[in-house]
C-alpha cells in the first residue's frame, strides 16, 4: 500500500468501523467536495491567471461522471467489507467494473493534476480540486490493496 498512514488506520479498525470510515472519510466527503467544486467552477468564466479554465472545467466534468460510477460500485462492496453475505457474482462484477473505472480515474486525475500544477494562483476551488485528487488516490489505494485482500 502506498499510504502507510492509511494502512495503519485500516488495520486498527474492526470491519464495521472500516465501513463507516470509508463512508465518512471518502464517499460522503468526496461527494460534498465534488458539489462544492462544481458550484465554485460554474460562475468562473475568466481564468484567474494563465490557467486553462476550459480544460479544468471539462476535465472535472469527466471526473464527476467517473467518480459517481466508482462510488456506486464501491457501495456494492461495502456490505462484504462489513462481513455481510452478498451474491459472489455481484462482487466479482463490481471488481471487474472498478478496475476499468480506476484506470479511467487515474488518467483524469493525472490530467487534472497537470492542469493545476502549471500555475500558482491562490484559489479555493483549485485547492479543493487538489484535495479531491489526494482523497481519490488514497481511496483507490485503499480499495485496490486493503479491501480487495479483505474480500477475496
Amino acid at each position: 500500500m502506498n499510504n502507510q498512514q492509511l494502512s495503519i488506520i485500516v488495520q486498527s479498525l474492526k470491519k464495521e468501523e472500516l465501513c463507516d470510515y470509508i463512508q465518512d472519510t471518502f464517499h460522503q466527503s468526496m461527494k460534498k467536495l465534488k458539489v462544492n467544486i462544481a458550484s465554485g467552477l460554474k460562475p468562473m468564466h475568466v481564468p484567474i491567471a494563465n490557467e486553462d479554465l476550459a480544460s479544468i472545467k471539462s476535465t472535472f466534468l469527466k471526473y464527476e461522471m467517473i467518480i459517481d460510477s466508482i462510488i456506486a460500485k464501491e457501495q456494492v462492496l461495502l456490505p462484504v467489507v462489513c462481513g455481510e453475505k452478498v451474491k459472489s457474482g455481484e462482487v466479482e462484477q463490481a471488481w471487474v467494473d472498478l478496475h476499468g473505472l480506476y484506470v479511467k480515474e487515474k488518467a483524469v486525475l493525472g490530467k487534472l493534476k497537470g492542469l493545476l500544477q502549471n500555475f500558482t494562483v491562490m484559489c479555493q476551488v483549485y485547492d479543493l480540486i487538489r484535495e479531491l485528487t489526494y482523497k481519490s488516490e488514497d481511496r483507490m489505494d485503499l480499495f485496490q490493496n486493503q479491501i480487495e485482500e479483505l474480500i477475496r
